[in-house]
């Protein structure tokens, strides 16, 4: 039984809400502006600055005390006002921006957010002008909303273009940075009394895993995608979700197959989620089979994300310069858009090939990744990981990001084996979501996939026994 639950704040949470609270303050150094219509402060953008990464209370610490304290020393009269009126401004727009749906909007969060931050500045400009027909009258107080209205512009302006218009909110996220807007709790619990007739209350501290959600079809037999995929994340301590876009006897390297579509159920596996309001904290995407399900992928991203939440996205269509059977051009027109939403994406050569449009080679060298890459990052901006280059005798992933690339080289080995680029991208996801940089993760995956396949039997044809290398880490 839970008795006393209380909330407290982390350490992480009390950090920035300290600092952008100082920010805030740190705006009056800042010369006004002079205009036509009085002189314009700088305070407003980071107010909304400050909304637009914390939560609403943080938002209203930020905002009322920082505010107040700014006007402790340019205007102490106005202090309880201001207190009030950039509080709520703060408040209200990471309310609205964190809180109401659509949330997870990507490259269109810039969008919500400076809507947000314009309802915010109506509050500050009715507030102002509440404030001054109270204390002053009718006439100032119409008198003050040019001003006022002109600085909300500026404040939003300026906000939106360092948040969004810079990388610092994607890195922060990434990096885990950002404070939890779910506030870790203290559980006071009472020990069972057939050990002890006296019940010895016991805190226990809560920690909220990682909760991934991983779209694929799967297999009764094989090892490959979903039966590679779920094990592996959970063995890394990742809460595992699944969703089957099909189920399959076995896959398709055996001599037939019976195969079940379950993209109909779909629609009611989103339903339940919704109405049980369940949220995942990552995605990764294996083989979809059809375009129909890429559809229902962004739908799922859009209603089921939680803050942050990345997409890695294995785009499996082709191989050898070929695609998979049951593929066609317009399937991978559709992935070409589906990428968009990623955050990173793990195509081999010849789907990056496919993507961009490109006439695969058999023969090819670090130039014709590097072009194959930057045609990529014209389609989405992820961060782009070519897998299995070989030439030159080596085998290695292509990483490119932030307009550079590099190639991370393993050993080759003499044998291909059915479904290691499964276990690539499923080692590649835990030790990302575990705090891994893209290129140790990339170090892990690949030595997990050359361990599996040396250890496999050369008889066992469907897969690698990757269990007996997931049973030693």
């Amino acid at each position: 039984m839970i008795k006393n639950k209380k909330v407290i704040y982390s350490t992480k949470w009390l950090a920035y809400t300290a600092l952008l609270t100082a920010f805030v303050v740190a705006t009056m150094a800042i010369p006004a502006v002079p205009t036509v219509a009085g002189r314009i402060y700088w305070v407003d953008g980071m107010v909304l600055f400050a909304a637009y990464l914390l939560d609403p209370f943080a938002a209203f610490i930020a905002g009322g005390v920082g505010s107040l304290l700014y006007d402790a020393i340019q205007a102490p009269h106005m202090m309880l006002a201001t207190l009030l009126i950039h509080g709520l401004q703060g408040a209200t727009v990471s309310f609205l921006l964190h809180c109401v749906p659509p949330r997870n909007l990507k490259k269109l969060e810039c969008v919500k957010a400076a809507v947000c931050a314009v309802i915010g500045g109506v509050i500050v400009v009715a507030g102002y002008f509440i404030y001054r027909y109270v204390t002053s009258g009718l006439a100032v107080a119409v008198a003050s909303i040019p001003r006022n209205v002109i600085q909300e512009v500026i404040g939003i302006c300026i906000a939106t273009a360092i948040c969004y218009g810079t990388t610092i909110k994607t890195q922060l996220v990434k990096r885990g940075l950002l404070p939890d807007f779910k506030r870790e709790i203290l559980d006071h619990k009472t020990n069972n009394a057939n050990k002890t007739n006296n019940a010895n209350q016991k805190e226990v501290k809560t920690m909220k895993s990682k909760r991934i959600l991983t779209m694929q079809d799967l297999s009764c037999v094989g090892q490959c995608s979903l039966t590679v995929a779920l094990p592996i994340l959970s063995r890394y301590g990742i809460e595992t979700c699944v969703l089957p876009t099909a189920v399959l006897s076995n896959h398709t390297m055996f001599k037939g197959w019976s195969y079940l579509d379950l993209t109909p159920e779909i629609h009611a596996i989103y339903g339940n989620w919704k109405n049980n309001g369940i949220k995942f904290d990552a995605f990764l995407l294996g083989y979809l089979g059809k375009a129909e399900l890429m559809e229902l992928a962004e739908k799922c991203f859009d209603e089921f994300s939680a803050e942050g939440a990345p997409v890695i996205i294995d785009p499996v269509f082709g191989d050898n310069g070929k695609l998979y059977g049951g593929f066609d051009l317009d399937y991978v027109a559709a992935m070409r858009k589906l990428i968009r939403r990623a955050d990173i994406i793990l195509p081999n050569v010849t789907e990056a090939c496919f993507l961009t449009e490109t006439e695969y080679r058999q023969d090819y060298d670090g130039n014709f990744i590097n072009l194959l890459a930057e045609k990529l990052a014209k389609l989405t901006n992820a961060e782009i990981i070519i897998t299995g280059v070989e030439y030159g005798g080596k085998i290695g992933e292509y990483i490119h990001g932030k307009g550079k690339g590099e190639i991370i080289w393993h050993e080759l080995l003499p044998v291909k084996k059915h479904g290691t680029g499964d276990i690539f991208a499923s080692v590649f996801t835990a030790n990302y979501l575990m705090g891994e940089g893209v290129h140790k993760s990339c170090l892990s995956a690949a030595k997990f996939v050359t361990n599996s396949i040396q250890i496999t039997d050369g008889e066992h044809f469907y897969g690698v026994n990757f269990e007996k290398i997931l049973k030693k880490s």
